[in-house]
């Protein structure tokens, strides 16, 4: 959702070439000058080297640019377009955000090209301007303040989907540190995560412990839900970010879902598969179906019963081809 182009260039020949996740991007965001990310990354990283990353990315200011700007990801190969729509509201701090004009012209250029808009957002007065603009979706959730009839009809109005990321809006707000803790040391996945990340993911950002409650996410998806609004799942997961880590925070993700959003663990399996790949237009994955890739797991244990399951790895094919298994388990 948000990384150099070389970088991108780098991840895809590692797809390219070995045992490794299938990638897609929208490359560097739709970013202006000192607005979000980039205020958060120099408020705990300023260093020369940040800094020279950082002067790469756009600093749009003009709907003209936001038009160049996504030519130029059209050049780059992306696979959709991601905006920030950040007040700060969260961090207690104001922040540069994007003008209206601004983004509207980003989503119109992306739609006339046929490629799917997403937007970081994570207060409500911020989701409904930007779901205005003409958002597909939205890359997280509120945690300012608690749902409110506008913010749902919004969405519906939109036809737009929410990607909550519970368990980094948790981190945002501290609340989460007792089960990212549990994910970080289950045994059954001790062999699968590094020191440093398990360290990463027990710690929280905080940015919002003064300024929100994941309650807030929990009753807007919940609320989304029963509108009939599509909740995907993601994990933000990011270096240097803390309180999540690549792959495991996925797990824990489908069991906030369950348990805290009134999702069974078939809709909540859906919501990590099939229905990102229909909302993304990625039509040769998703289902276990003649014709698709055959990116499967094999776990032991029913996750329909209980979503705990699906750490029970026990293998892993990639386009068919088998990765990883225990021993002897296939």
């Amino acid at each position: 959702m948000h990384n150099e182009v070389h970088n991108i260039e780098k991840l895809r020949k590692q797809v390219e070439g070995g045992d490794c996740a299938d990638l897609k991007t929208t490359a560097c965001a739709a970013t202006i000058d000192n607005g979000w990310p980039m205020f958060v990354v120099l408020a705990h990283h300023d260093t020369p080297e940040v800094r020279k990353e950082l002067a790469t990315w756009p600093k749009l200011d003009t709907p003209e640019s936001g038009r160049k700007y996504v030519q130029d990801r059209l050049k780059d190969k992306v696979d959709y377009i991601k905006l920030m729509h950040e007040s700060g509201r969260f961090l207690g701090a104001k922040i540069n955000k994007p003008s209206l004009e601004l983004q509207r012209a980003i989503v119109d250029e992306a739609h006339k090209h046929g490629l799917r808009t997403v937007a970081h957002a994570t207060c409500l007065a911020d989701t409904l301007e930007i779901l205005e603009c003409g958002v597909d979706g939205l890359a997280h959730c509120i945690i300012d303040q608690a749902p409110t009839p506008e913010l749902i009809a919004a969405y519906k109005k939109n036809g737009a989907h929410c990607n909550p990321t519970l368990a980094a809006m948790a981190s945002a707000t501290t609340e989460g540190q007792e089960m990212q803790e549990k994910y970080a040391h289950d045994p059954r996945v001790r062999h699968l995560i590094g020191e440093e990340e398990r360290g990463r993911m027990c710690a929280c950002m905080s940015f919002a412990k003064e300024n929100g409650k994941v309650e807030n996410a929990y009753e807007a998806v919940r609320q989304l839900k029963k509108a009939g609004v599509p909740i995907l799942i993601g994990s933000d997961a990011a270096s240097p970010a803390v309180g999540t880590a690549w792959g495991l925070s996925v797990h824990q993700e489908l069991a906030m879902f369950v348990s805290q959003c009134g999702f069974t663990p078939a809709e909540a399996l859906r919501a990590a598969t099939a229905l990102p790949a229909e909302r993304f237009n990625f039509k040769d994955r998703g289902q276990i179906k003649e014709g698709l890739l055959a990116d499967l797991v094999l776990i032991e244990g029913n996750p329909l019963e209980d979503i705990d399951h699906t750490l029970d790895l026990r293998a892993v094919w990639k386009a068919g081809k088998l990765c990883s298994a225990y021993e002897g388990t296939v």
